[in-house]
């Protein structure tokens, strides 16, 4: 009697980020549960968005890539749909009244380096993209010394994406860096046809918020979702939707 045929293998879930086992993020969970709860749901997030790529990979329609770090996944969030990617693909196709398929190459702990080396080589995996947006940087600002190799790698990163991409800013940082990088980058988007969403600073920062005091939750994500879409010229999704 032969055995049923083995059932699929389920999508890969992409690793987390390189490093020692004994992290600063790991280290502060210990003794802030607010991290360690926000924390606890990074494999599972990165599992959903595996699915759904696994899902969409087999369909038809416009491809949107979307690349960067833990904003893209939607680490904080507290459902898939509340995350700005998944707001934004839902809004794009209700605007455009075109099936949209969603590639989210988003990482938890992504540096623009690692954007550079890990995702842009599959940014054609679904055949040419008419759309690609950026989220990183924040990792650079907060665990790297100076805007050197940032600017290097991101320079890269917007030669490398086509014209009418989206890229994001990122938040303030320590001592005001992340605004000189900011400032950097709407200067260099400019010349590359880059369109900037400006979405690094939270107007409500306590109300924006995860438990971690890093992530954006629910609200701080539809805002990065409505900075999107302004940059892309499409309305905002209408609140309770």
């Amino acid at each position: 009697m032969q055995r049923p045929p083995a059932p699929p293998p389920a999508p890969p879930v992409p690793p987390g980020p390189p490093g020692r086992w004994l992290t600063p993020t790991r280290v502060a969970g210990w003794v802030h549960p607010g991290i360690r709860r926000v924390s606890a749901t990074i494999v599972h997030r990165q599992r959903e968005w595996a699915e759904h790529n696994a899902v969409q990979a087999s369909g038809e329609g416009p491809v949107w890539v979307a690349l960067g770090d833990s904003t893209v996944v939607g680490i904080g969030a507290s459902r898939l749909e509340h995350t700005a990617a998944a707001i934004v693909h839902r809004r794009l196709r209700d605007h455009t009244g075109t099936a949209w398929r969603l590639h989210n190459l988003g990482r938890y702990g992504a540096k623009v380096e690692a954007v550079v080396h890990e995702q842009l080589p599959r940014l054609h995996e679904w055949g040419r993209p008419e759309l690609v947006t950026v989220a990183v940087g924040s990792n650079d600002i907060v665990w790297s010394w100076g805007l050197d190799g940032f600017r290097h790698a991101m320079t890269r990163l917007l030669d490398t994406v086509p014209a009418g991409s989206v890229v994001g800013t990122m938040p303030p940082g320590w001592w005001g860096k992340g605004l000189r990088a900011n400032d950097w980058l709407r200067a260099a988007a400019a010349e590359r046809g880059v369109l900037v969403a400006e979405v690094g600073v939270l107007p409500q920062l306590r109300r924006m918020v995860a438990a971690d005091g890093f992530h954006p939750n629910d609200r701080g994500y539809r805002f990065i979702a409505e900075g999107v879409l302004q940059a892309l010229g499409i309305p905002a999704e209408p609140p309770g939707d």
